[in-house]
């Protein structure tokens, strides 16, 4: 194979002038190269040449296929690769991809080449009368056959592929049995398993954590001289009721005019190094996955829970940025260093937005209220900076699934994001945003957060949506300054959340590089995140960086290495927003079991050929197919994003409030049916 290599490091040649070349039989020769293509270390041309892959115009990467496309990150850019044209490749497989356009800055890519690398895929037993059979979760598109035993309707399981049938059929086996369908968590466990993620940690990984203190010591560090003392401070965390490890407290002061801000982070770069499995375990990884009642942690739980948490009222080695902000929101001074703190206080955002927009003071908050009361006048400050350079908050609420014990859906409810939330948003990223303009100043590589600019042509396209819901509203250029407009102009209109999230579509996805392209949304020109290196593999690697430049302590990372890192990140970061999301449909079907035959009042948010979706005011959203429609026939206008009646011209329009029925639902794919309601009387509201 080598000779083959260098051979073709040359020129690109067809398999007969490779044989006489090499002196090799044109049988074994074709052998190899098929081998080599199927490896995807060649590639052949229209005219039967074979080539060396690299020196191609395609891409090769692993693909995560998701409901309408797939997507591939190689050499810094994010392949986007449509339905029709991924192919048969499966989540995990590594695939050559070719360019067959542009969407702004967005390759547009098919698949050409698979180098199955994925075998795995997650089923359910069915049974059919007296059959059983394992039917795949979500859409594959070849049959599989799998002996059945021993296994009772709705087990869920891992199949193994193994060989083929035919071109659409594989035999496969069951290697893992998850557990019934209705056992706690096996759902969340089969979302997980589906997108090939890691439940269990490596047992090299396992026996580091033999070495990994449960306290810290200050007092016997042997880098004691190098480690600021910051424990008298008055230092707290902000986090939501239910969280469990803490990487970020906050100290804030006022010296003369200007505010003393110190954000202290989990220092996971002290336990945590380049060679070590743990690390090289937790940047596979990526990024820890929230799902509701439950998580999938990036590092073992002895860090995560322990040691790098940042608990009140224990000792903890952190890494502080600290920053000298005017009243104008200029940054006068920053640095960052080793300290140790002891957190005095455990807060929750909804006791600080009690205080700070309600002004209640709750208990055990009193001799923080002044400390509050700074945090919120240096946001407000900082967030008019913001603004005044084009920052984008599109403030879409978000909704929480409420689960019990048995991570059973018992409620659904829009999360509120007040005054503390915002704040500590605020910190965070002026954190991230100093360490990247400093590692800029001191030639320190880093992985950077960029969002590149939206495609102009996708926004004017909303024109003609702005004009049907009747927003006077209309786009003439892709700047911030111009989506914080159409954002404000639409704040009070019915339909700010189908316009807000039709302008966020048009929003190229932030990902991960080592190359600055700035950050459009937030109006940065460089900008990292270093504030959660317990769950973000990017800010672990900045944090390495940065302790690294200043005390040595650590081994710095290559830029290649952090390059890898950087494709391996946007990945995962991705895999982990569609697995949360999937869990999340999935519990709200399963919430909503209860209610089939129930009638509920909603919005149409989206209208297609076939139906249109419905979302009821706490976000849960389902599919009136347009089967269910049986009073005429009817047809989809996309001009005005209707289904109209032939005969009636009766519209189910986008906008549109309207009454309907649950049918059904299917917790597997997360899908709610909905019906037109015929009883209006009976509508129950749903808040």
């Amino acid at each position: 194979m080598d000779n083959i290599v260098e051979l073709l490091k040359e020129n690109n040649y067809t398999a007969n002038e490779i044989a006489n070349k090499l002196n090799l039989p044109v049988n074994e020769t074709k052998k190899v190269l098929d081998e080599l293509v199927d490896r995807l270390d060649l590639y052949t041309t229209r005219k039967g040449k074979y080539g060396l892959f690299i020196n191609s115009k395609m891409y090769k990467g692993e693909i995560t296929v998701f409901d309408t496309e797939g997507v591939v990150f190689v050499d810094g850019k994010e392949i986007t690769i449509p339905t029709r044209e991924i192919h048969g490749a499966r989540n995990g497989d590594v695939v050559a991809i070719e360019q067959i356009g542009k969407i702004g800055s967005k390759i547009v890519g098919r698949v050409v080449k698979i180098k199955k690398t994925n075998k795995r895929i997650v089923g359910e037993v069915v049974r059919k009368g007296s059959k059983y059979y394992i039917k795949p979760d979500g859409d594959v598109d070849f049959k599989i056959v799998t002996p059945v035993t021993d296994l009772v309707d709705g087990t869920k399981v891992v199949l193994e592929l193994d060989s083929k049938i035919d071109k659409d059929t594989y035999n496969s086996r069951v290697v893992e049995v998850i557990g019934h369908k209705d056992d706690p968590n096996v759902d969340v466990i089969s979302v997980m398993k589906k997108y090939n993620v890691e439940i269990d940690f490596p047992e090299e990984v396992e026996k580091e954590m033999i070495d990994i203190p449960d306290t810290y010591d200050y007092e016997n560090d042997p880098r004691k001289d190098e480690i600021i003392d910051l424990r008298d401070e008055k230092t707290f965390t902000i986090d939501g009721n239910s969280t469990k490890d803490y990487d970020d407290a906050i100290s804030i002061k006022k010296i003369g005019d200007n505010y003393d801000l110190k954000v202290s982070i989990a220092n996971v770069s002290n336990y945590v190094q380049p060679g070590m499995a743990t690390f090289k375990d937790a940047m596979g990884r990526g990024t820890s996955i929230y799902v509701p009642g439950s998580n999938n942690p990036m590092l073992p739980r002895k860090l995560s829970n322990g040691i790098c948490s940042l608990n009140p009222n224990v000792d903890r080695l952190v890494f502080t940025y600290e920053m000298l902000v005017s009243p104008e929101g200029e940054v006068l001074a920053f640095r960052c260093y080793d300290s140790v703190i002891n957190s005095k206080k455990r807060m929750t955002y909804d006791d600080v937005n009690e205080i700070l927009e309600n002004g209640n003071i709750v208990e055990g908050y009193e001799d923080y209220v002044g400390d509050l009361k700074l945090c919120e006048e240096l946001h407000h400050i900082l967030r008019r900076i913001k603004i005044a350079k084009g920052y984008i908050d599109f403030e879409i609420p978000d909704e929480k699934v409420i689960v019990d014990d048995n991570y059973k859906p018992t409620d659904v409810v829009l999360e509120k994001r007040g005054t503390s939330e915002k704040l500590i948003e605020d910190f965070m990223v002026l954190a991230g945003e100093q360490a990247s303009i400093y590692m800029d100043e001191n030639n320190i590589n880093h992985v950077y957060r960029v969002h590149e600019e939206p495609d102009l042509v996708k926004l004017i396209e909303l024109n003609n949506l702005f004009h049907v819901l009747r927003y006077d509203g209309k786009v003439a250029k892709a700047s911030g300054f111009e989506i914080q407009r159409l954002l404000k102009g639409a704040k009070e209109h019915k339909d700010y959340l189908i316009i807000s999230r039709e302008i966020l579509k048009c929003m190229q996805r932030a990902i991960y590089s080592v190359v600055n392209k700035g950050h459009f949304a937030s109006a940065i020109e460089s900008n990292c995140q270093v504030t959660s290196p317990i769950r973000r593999g990017g800010d672990l690697a900045n944090e390495t960086q940065l302790r690294a430049y200043l005390y040595g302590c650590v081994r710095p990372l290559s830029l290649n290495e952090l390059r890898v890192f950087a494709l391996n990140l946007s990945s995962t970061e991705r895999r982990a927003a569609k697995i949360e999301d999937e869990v999340k449909r999935s519990k709200k079907a399963e919430y909503m079991e209860k209610f089939i035959g129930e009638t509920f009042t909603g919005i149409i948010t989206k209208v297609e050929k076939n139906g249109f979706y419905v979302e009821l005011p706490n976000l849960i959203e389902g599919y009136v197919d347009r089967v269910y429609l049986t009073d005429d026939k009817y047809t989809f206008n996309p001009n005005i994003y209707a289904l109209v009646g032939a005969h009636s011209k009766k519209k189910y329009a986008l906008g549109d409030k309207i009454d309907v029925e649950v049918r059904g639902i299917d917790r597997t794919e997360g899908n709610i049916a909905f019906a037109v309601s015929k009883e209006r009387e009976k509508v129950k509201k749903y808040s």
